[in-house]
């Protein structure tokens, strides 16, 4: 099959079902055959033997079955949906196949899936405090979204123009990165630290690749080199992490040992992912500063009572005595004036 051909409904297949052959099929069928050549009795149609089909409809008028997997020449599996009837015509019995592509049906049942548990995951996030558990849980949310990543990391920008790992998970060698600070990569991940900036997907055979072409001495690209067992993963998809006009991180997630592993697709689902990890951390920063303030104030405020307490107290203590002084010169023999001035006082 012609890599990223698709099987229309139309790819149709004639069996003579009495002398046990393939009388006829369109050029559709004879692709999915793989051959001009659709003589044989035994060929198999991407893993389903035609005489299976003829025993089948010889045993009953119709048959069907929902899906078959079939790999293209690409590798891609696809699922195809054969249906089958018998018809005596002309003295024989034939057999007339048809199959349906239904591939692109099961991968939008595939993305609907993925949107749900991304939606599960990320109404987790928001309830999440504690940034270093959030960060796990956004590290284990993306291996578990993306299959084909054997690793993922989420790097944080920092006041002081470094990026620091806040978690990674996956990789061979994860632990020795775990809270890394590095300087920013010019060609990555600086440019998805740009308000407005999209997701990147990289393959390392890409000239474009900014990990592969140029700066291969660099923090960045050794620590990863490091992390994956020595070498440079084959594919790299990384999006932004934050609101589109603020970005706090990268979201990446690499596969080591197979190129184009992620399409547009996981692009899509990862950028939601960034947005809504991006939101749920600087949500949980803000309630850390919120909690942190209002400790402070609390504090403040239980000080300014102790001071409060503390100067009554040291303004009460000489009042007694000086009280106490007034009331013994009231009992001495003082003049009219005197007294007067004592009771002033």
């Amino acid at each position: 099959m012609p890599s990223g051909s698709k099987i229309s409904a139309d790819a149709l297949i004639i069996l003579d079902l009495e002398e046990g052959k393939i009388v006829s099929c369109n050029t559709e069928a004879k692709e999915l055959l793989g051959s001009e050549d659709s003589s044989e009795q035994s060929r198999s149609i991407n893993g389903v033997e035609v005489a299976a089909i003829m025993r089948g409809l010889r045993g009953q008028r119709c048959i069907s079955l929902p899906k078959i997997s079939v790999h293209d020449s690409a590798g891609k599996v696809r699922a195809l949906e054969l249906r089958a009837s018998s018809l005596d015509l002309g003295g024989k019995r034939l057999g007339f196949c048809s199959f349906k592509d239904v591939s692109a049906l099961d991968e939008a049942e595939l993305q609907v899936e993925r949107l749900k548990r991304l939606s599960q995951r990320c109404a987790s996030f928001l309830v999440e405090r504690d940034e270093e558990t959030l960060l796990q849980q956004i590290v284990a949310a993306a291996l578990e979204l993306f299959p084909s990543a054997d690793g993922a990391a989420i790097l944080l920008s920092q006041n002081n123009g470094h990026m620091k790992v806040g978690h990674l998970a996956g990789y061979p060698s994860a632990q020795q990165a775990l809270h890394a600070e590095l300087p920013l990569f010019d060609g990555f991940p600086l440019p998805l630290l740009e308000p407005e900036t999209s997701g990147m997907i990289y393959n390392s055979r890409e000239h474009d690749n900014p990990l592969s072409s140029t700066k291969r001495d660099s923090e960045l690209v050794e620590m990863i080199k490091n992390v994956c067992g020595g070498r440079l993963p084959q594919c790299t998809m990384a999006v932004p992490v934050g609101l589109p006009t603020e970005r706090i991180g990268v979201l990446i997630l690499d596969a080591i040992n197979k190129g184009d592993a992620f399409n547009e697709r996981d692009l899509n689902l990862a950028t939601i992912m960034g947005s809504h990890a991006g939101g749920a951390l600087c949500y949980a920063r803000n309630l850390k500063m919120a909690q942190e303030r209002q400790e402070e104030i609390v504090s403040a405020s239980q000080k300014r009572i102790e001071f409060v307490a503390g100067l009554v107290h040291e303004v009460r203590t000489p009042l007694t005595v000086f009280r106490g002084f007034l009331d013994l010169l009231m009992e001495e023999n003082l003049s009219n004036d005197g007294r007067r001035y004592v009771e002033l006082m």
